[in-house]
């Protein structure tokens, strides 16, 4: 007659007993004779608890490192975890990182044995992905002052480094506008969260373009109203003189910002005729020069 310690027992010669709680046991075994002898034998057992295995999952991406985060329980005492990550590598590391090479399902496997030999073990599937194929487009050459768009693809949310000259870092196809010359790298993003970059560079050409124009109609409908010269804005240490036909001149100014309104430097309303302009930057090595409409009253 067996009893085991938490009020089961068995007539069995040697039953086979499961704890459903860790702790101290004291089991009895009482034999008795056909002749009606018997004898009474007692014995502590120490029920350890056996550790929960567990970690969870996320999808992994090749080449990229990835953490196994084990979630494991047990109360009292430690444990080795041992880890087969379907690859025929393996690591005895409590959170281990794993790096997969190659795209595919992979069977992940954890088992742990507590410091009293307790053994619980799980495993998991674990998809891995290929990485997207981020391309950021073709190295351009760009005039300074004329912005081109960029244009990525491959992914699905994108993010451009150094943000620099860029109108919007975060979208596939921003406006780019660099002061020099500038290597942009994309890093793209797909749909399972996996990464990849892509890199452009872009060069100023440094033959640098202005572009004045040769018509003023300063009657405030506007259009035309003063004299606008194309990417003045980046050349801020212009100078700018304007004459008429007899070679008087009437206008100056230094650091010009398309606000000529067909006034001389006193501020007096010219007549309609042709001027001649010259456009100096001690940021260029070229001067321009032309000519300047000035008509009132026209469309």
């Amino acid at each position: 007659k067996w009893s085991f310690g938490d009020n089961t027992g068995s007539a069995e010669i040697n039953p086979i007993k499961q704890y459903l709680n860790a702790g101290a046991y004291t089991v009895t075994l009482i034999s008795r004779s056909n002749f009606g002898c018997s004898d009474t034998f007692k014995k502590t057992l120490e029920v350890y608890e056996l550790p929960l295995a567990n970690f969870t999952l996320k999808n992994a991406c090749i080449n990229t490192p990835f953490t196994f985060q084990n979630t494991s329980h047990l109360n009292s005492g430690n444990y080795i975890a041992n880890w087969q990550f379907g690859d025929a590598d393996t690591s005895l590391a409590i959170s281990p990182q794993h790096l997969y090479k190659k795209s595919g399902t992979y069977n992940v496997y954890l088992k742990l044995t507590s410091n009293h030999s307790c053994v619980d073990s799980i495993y998991k599937t674990l998809q891995v992905f290929a990485l997207p194929k981020v391309y950021a487009g073709k190295d351009t050459l760009m005039d300074k002052g004329f912005p081109i768009r960029l244009n990525a693809s491959g992914a699905l949310t994108y993010n451009w480094w150094p943000p620099i000259g860029l109108n919007n870092p975060f979208i596939s196809n921003p406006l780019a506008n660099p002061d020099s010359s500038s290597t942009y790298i994309v890093e793209g993003t797909d749909e399972q969260g996996c990464k990849n970059t892509d890199t452009l560079i872009v060069t100023l050409n440094p033959e640098i373009r202005l572009i004045p124009y040769n018509v003023v109609t300063p009657d405030k409908n506007g259009l035309n109203d003063t004299w606008q010269i194309k990417n003045i804005e980046s050349f801020k240490n212009n100078h700018v003189i304007i004459f008429d036909q007899w070679n008087q001149k009437v206008y100056e100014k230094q650091g010009y910002a398309n606000d000529w309104e067909g006034k001389n430097q006193r501020g007096e309303i010219l007549p309609d005729a042709t001027y001649y302009y010259i456009l100096t930057s001690t940021d260029l090595n070229k001067k321009y020069t032309g000519f300047i409409t000035l008509m009132r009253n026209k469309e």
